[in-house]
């Protein structure tokens, strides 16, 4: 019995590969699609409706995260690790219950918005706030129905949203560049919309399940610190451009747009890769949490030897890249660029902490750091983004990193290979060293 037992732990844990292959080919569309919002677009809406746009998105991708309540961590968590009878339920129970949570902070918002709106319409104008809030709560019920699609293993689903999303965007902000910010805010709003359809019409089972499953206990508390964990990290990786537009104006937010988009594109491929193990190490966890751990930890290993190179070449001939396809216009940008790749540089590390805060459910773990480099985030922006614009803000952005990694691997004892954090720092250092050259 014991042996069977560990043939079929085996077999689940080399089974993690294919997730990963999965999440390598829509990270790799959504990558393809990630480039032309990099480059098509800023090139015919121009520095500062860019800006406008860029800003449009984060307040959407911080907001939503928000209040979608940890719904990756709890559904990619949780599901799995159910029988296999129950899980397509216990996903829509999950689900229900998360938007149950999310009304409340999407009302308010919602209501905050709109008095914005009432009392400064000249700073907020009512159909720019309109919708933003519209593609808010679309966005949200996209990112539920792709969580539900991850805890069932349905790595399609939750993969390929992203690039669906990315295109509808690309050709929805060129359809409308002549209407300004309006325009922008439409063209997230639109393609957020696309996200719930794509997403509904591949959950009809869990939509049709029946909602007798119950919700493990301490399940929605695991969702609400990790939610608070998502967003403090996304404050400062999206606050990076609002940093920048507050401090220098619209046309540093687009700069600085240009320049995280190039280290998040980076930084969210490596994380999704780990989601995407998630489902099959959470399913194997019961039986060997160490060889569990040892999956992971490989697939970050393997990533910091592709990263660690990558982002310095990247650094290396982003200068001359930059100009040649978005244009002279954003030159402006290639000073941020080398914050933002050293942060990219960290990102298999920084996927390895949260992996293994999920796995072991220790979501305060991953808080702390969150909010250390939120803290870091803050200080470095507020001190270098006046004087040194996008490039300041992006500063923040590694500042952010550093601190999280440090702080959220103090809380999680040996997660972290020694060797791995010595090579993929010296990394990071390397691209901020090619960028002040």
């Amino acid at each position: 019995m014991e042996r069977a037992s560990a043939g079929g732990l085996g077999v689940r844990l080399r089974s993690a590969r294919t997730p990963v292959a999965t999440g390598a080919a829509g990270k790799a569309a959504e990558f393809a699609t990630q480039a032309l919002l990099v480059t098509v677009v800023p090139r015919e809406l121009g520095p500062a409706n860019y800006g406008a746009l860029a800003l449009a998105l984060a307040v959407v991708g911080v907001a939503a995260s928000f209040v979608a309540v940890g719904g990756a961590a709890v559904l990619g968590r949780y599901v799995p690790a159910a029988p296999e009878h129950e899980r397509v339920a216990l996903a829509r129970a999950l689900v229900l219950r998360l938007a149950t949570v999310a009304i409340l902070p999407l009302a308010i918002g919602g209501a905050a918005a709109a008095g914005a709106a009432a009392v400064d319409p000249h700073r907020f104008p009512k159909r720019l706030v309109a919708l933003i809030v519209l593609a808010l709560g679309f966005e949200v019920a996209a990112t539920l129905g792709s969580q539900a699609a991850l805890g069932l293993g349905r790595l399609g689903t939750w993969t390929f949203r992203y690039p669906l999303q990315n295109l509808v965007l690309v050709a929805a902000a060129l359809a409308l560049a002549g209407r300004g910010s309006t325009g922008a805010a439409g063209a997230v709003a639109v393609a957020s919309a696309a996200g719930v359809v794509f997403v509904g019409l591949r959950l009809r089972d869990v939509r049709a399940a029946g909602s007798s499953s119950a919700v493990p206990a301490g399940a929605i508390r695991f969702g609400l610190v990790n939610a608070l964990s998502a967003v403090l990290v996304l404050v400062t990786q999206r606050g990076a451009v609002i940093a920048a537009g507050i401090a220098s104006g619209a046309r540093e937010a687009g700069f600085a747009g240009i320049a995280v988009g190039a280290g998040l594109a980076l930084t969210f491929t490596a994380w999704w890769l780990f989601t995407s193990q998630l489902p099959s190490l959470a399913g194997a966890w019961g039986d060997d949490r160490d060889a569990a751990e040892a999956v992971t930890r490989r697939l970050a290993t393997r990533m910091a030897a592709v990263y660690i190179p990558l982002t310095i070449v990247a650094m290396l001939i982003g200068r001359f890249l930059l100009t040649a396809v978005v244009g002279s216009r954003f030159s402006g940008a290639i000073p941020a660029l080398a914050p933002a790749l050293a942060a990219a540089a960290l990102a298999p590390l920084l996927g390895l902490l949260t992996q293994i805060s999920i796995l072991r459910l220790r979501p305060t773990a991953r808080l702390a750091g969150a909010a250390a480099g939120t803290l870091a985030f803050f200080a470095t922006a507020a001190a270098a983004a006046p004087a040194y614009g996008a490039a300041g803000a992006t500063s923040g952005f590694l500042a952010a990193a550093v601190v999280t990694l440090i702080v959220s691997g103090r809380a999680l004892p040996s997660s972290l290979p020694p060797r791995l954090v010595l090579a993929s720092l010296a990394g990071a250092a390397a691209v901020l060293a090619l960028g002040w050259a």
